[in-house]
């Protein structure tokens, strides 16, 4: 049986068989759609349809067209006015931030004006020259300058987030002493790794928010990086040599497309945060047990049903493991093998808290997964 469904902008058609049940159809929504079943309401000809009812006691026929809606459940009063509080501030720092943005993109017009004529850029060159910090933030670039290359070991830090640059020149690659670099917001693809692995002093690497799809093997010759941003772009998959960088301190891999992580993380012994949120991961590998340094994983949306309790018990610093809008619930969580250890952790660190006056988060003490939704649509 063919069944039609609409999910916002998007449709969705699968194939059911005779026997098949609502929750049948539900668990197929959620790996097309990454709406977890418990999320979800069925809505067929204006009535809700129950998990447990069959396809043909719910009236459901070849070519049937239904209607899938998320939802988050009930919520009390407090978490709703948590909630508009939290949209406030995060509707107040978007304005913050686009008036920032704008004042950039006025200054970078400004800046554009003279920039152009040989003696601005040899006039900026020697101040970079002279601090060792490159500025090129928001300057609507496509391509950089050759007076960045000219700069060569005397540069630190260079930031040229917020372009239009497509490729590094091979000339980059003189630049061999910089420490930090920022190519946030741009349009890099793959071939970047074969110009940044020629940097081995990196420290803090930022490639968040381009257009990369797969890691090349050779990051793992830069020995010394310790901060490597990669979130908000387009990887599929993470080559084992990112798990062997010995000074790394923090993975961000937040909104790509992974589905799986490599096996064997010993390699980064000093890794301590690791945010994978909004992902595909359905499973998590247990090496990622000997990160013994690791405090804080976020696993937020992906397709997680379980943890390996060799996580819960090897990672003796980890206080804070996230994996809200997963199929996996907090009442599910405390049942783990190993969550009791973790629980010891996750209890003292909101003690700490306490004592030293820090703000916990406004939901009160977060165990780290969504509760069930003790209310479901329809029954």
């Amino acid at each position: 049986m063919k069944l039609v469904v609409k999910h916002g902008k998007e449709t969705c058609e699968l194939d059911c068989g005779a026997e098949a049940k609502v929750e049948d159809v539900m668990a197929q929504l959620e790996t097309l759609t990454g709406v977890i079943t418990r999320k979800q309401k069925l809505i067929f000809q204006g009535k809700v349809l129950l998990p447990s009812q069959t396809l043909e006691a719910a009236k459901l026929k070849e070519g049937s067209k239904l209607m899938l809606m998320a939802g988050t459940g009930v919520q009390t009063q407090g978490q709703l006015a948590a909630q508009q509080v939290v949209k406030e501030r995060a509707a107040a720092a978007k304005e913050r931030s686009e008036n920032f943005r704008e004042q950039q993109r006025a200054k970078a017009a400004r800046l554009a004006q003279g920039a152009g004529s040989d003696s601005s850029l040899q006039a900026r060159s020697k101040a970079w020259a002279k601090t060792g910090i490159i500025t090129l933030r928001d300057s609507e670039l496509d391509s950089l300058p050759d007076e960045v290359c000219s700069i060569g070991a005397a540069a630190r830090i260079a930031d040229v987030g917020g372009n239009r640059v497509a490729h590094l020149p091979v000339g980059f690659t003189a630049l061999s002493g910089l420490q930090r670099l920022r190519l946030s917001h741009n349009c890099l693809t793959d071939d970047v790794f074969g110009v940044l692995t020629q940097l081995p002093q990196l420290a803090v690497l930022a490639l968040d928010h381009n257009r990369i799809t797969q890691v090349s093997a050779s990051i793992g010759s830069l020995q010394l990086l310790q901060r490597l941003l990669l979130s908000h772009n387009q990887i599929t998959s993470l080559d084992p040599a990112v798990t062997s960088l010995p000074s790394l301190v923090h993975l961000d891999l937040r909104s790509n497309q992974l589905t799986s992580l490599p096996e064997h993380w010993a390699g980064c012994p000093v890794l301590a945060e690791l945010d994978l949120a909004s992902n595909r991961l359905e499973v998590l590998p247990e090496g990622l047990a000997s990160l013994q340094a690791l405090r804080t994983i976020v696993l937020d949306s992906n397709r997680l049903r379980h943890i390996p309790a060799a996580i819960f018990r090897r990672c003796s610093a980890l206080a804070t493991v996230s994996v809200h809008l997963n199929p996996l619930t907090v009442e599910q969580l405390r049942e783990m093998d190993g969550f009791a250890e973790f629980g010891v952790r996750l209890r003292a660190k909101y003690e700490k808290q306490m004592e030293m006056r820090v703000m916990a988060p406004s939901n009160g003490f977060d165990e780290g997964a969504d509760a069930i939704d003790w209310h479901h649509w329809g029954g």
